[in-house]
């Protein structure tokens, strides 16, 4: 039997995870309680000292699969309460978890007491893995209707060339957004920074991009300034005004890694959604994994051939970019209308993504 606790914790207004999972057995969801209020955490509970009493009542019995949210096993994300947590309540019932996280706490992982599904992953070993984001779009109310009412606005002259927004502070999307002020890009796009968090310390930077950051930085668009502070920025769809008047979506994905891990979380997602070229700057194998799933990515225009290390990916985003900068108006319109049936397809395959649940599939 497959079990499930149903509530996607701090996500309130998203799509829960187990509505995105189609189960190809009978399954067994807990009732009973205010899904509402638990799944927003108005109260911060600690959630793992609800789940004795939660696989009780689901009448969890040896063998059983029980699908939970990753809080009830480590309510402040801390990897050995988890893995101490997780192995615990296994051999205590008996079952195998299969854990959801919406974020990129711990890489995805397999094994007799546990299944963790996670948006970072070895791209070697993920045919099975649940990312959350890969599989939210089709669910959001907003996208029942999304391509009709884009369509008419697809084929307009835009006036700017790109859009680059980010949020979080990061020494790589600091350094590429020195670069479109140094040449003078950010004329030709619309450029985006929050203030609200960093991931790096002062000493990592050069005194030039410390200056950079403290006198020429840009706020993000989409929120005021002041609420940037707050975190509070929007992970749910792109910046539609924004995007459907340029041409090319810039993404800097949450991590840049060199190995055969990536990290996938929205942002990667939104040029396809948005009916953008896209130029994602991520993972060495990001985009080959984008490719395998059918996506185009303009590599007739991009180098997005996978580099051996950060700097050189790095460097080849911002050799992409400098495509951009070099290329005019007209010309960067006829790419796009020349391939704007890649574009429309880059959203239908998106919509068409399914998470199909075998249990053979995992140890």
């Amino acid at each position: 039997m497959i079990h499930i606790i149903p509530h996607h914790i701090r996500r309130g207004s998203w799509p829960p995870w187990y509505k995105l999972i189609h189960f190809t057995e009978e399954v067994n969801i807990l009732k009973g309680y205010d899904d509402f209020n638990i799944e927003r955490d108005l109260n911060q509970e600690d959630f793992t000292i609800h789940l004795d009493k939660y696989l009780t009542e689901l009448n969890v019995q040896p063998n059983d699969c029980v699908f939970v949210d990753k809080r009830y096993f480590s309510n402040l994300g801390h990897h050995p309460e988890f893995i101490q947590n997780v192995n615990l309540y296994s051999k205590k019932y008996n079952c195998k978890f299969f854990v959801l996280d919406d974020d990129n706490h711990y890489d995805y992982s397999d094994n007799s007491n546990y299944t963790y599904f996670s948006n970072r992953f070895d791209v070697l070993n993920c045919r099975h893995n649940f990312n959350y984001f890969r599989y939210r779009t089709p669910y959001h109310t907003w996208t029942n209707n999304l391509a009709e009412l884009l369509n008419p606005f697809l084929y307009n002259l835009r006036q700017k060339k790109f859009n680059f927004i980010v949020g979080v502070d990061k020494i790589e999307r600091l350094i590429s957004l020195k670069h479109i002020y140094n040449v003078g890009m950010n004329t030709d796009g619309y450029v985006g920074y929050s203030g609200f968090n960093k991931a790096y310390s002062e000493d990592e930077l050069s005194d030039k991009l410390i200056e950079f950051r403290d006198n020429t930085i840009p706020i993000v668009l989409d929120v005021p300034y002041e609420r940037s502070l707050d975190g509070a920025v929007n992970v749910e769809f792109p910046p539609f005004p924004i995007c459907l008047n340029s041409y090319v979506s810039c993404i800097c994905e949450t991590m840049v890694m060199d190995g055969t891990h990536i990290h996938l979380s929205e942002k990667a997602w939104n040029p396809f959604i948005s009916h953008n070229i896209p130029l994602i700057l991520g993972s060495r194998y990001i985009n080959n994994y984008l490719r395998e799933l059918g996506f185009w990515l303009a590599e007739d225009l991009f180098d997005i051939t996978p580099q051996e290390n950060r700097t050189d990916i790095i460097n080849q985003f911002i050799s992409n970019l400098n495509i951009i900068h070099s290329m005019t108006y007209d010309e960067l319109h006829n790419y796009f209308i020349k391939n704007m049936g890649a574009i429309m397809r880059n959203y239908d395959i998106l919509m068409k993504q399914k998470f199909v649940f075998n249990r053979n599939n995992y140890k």
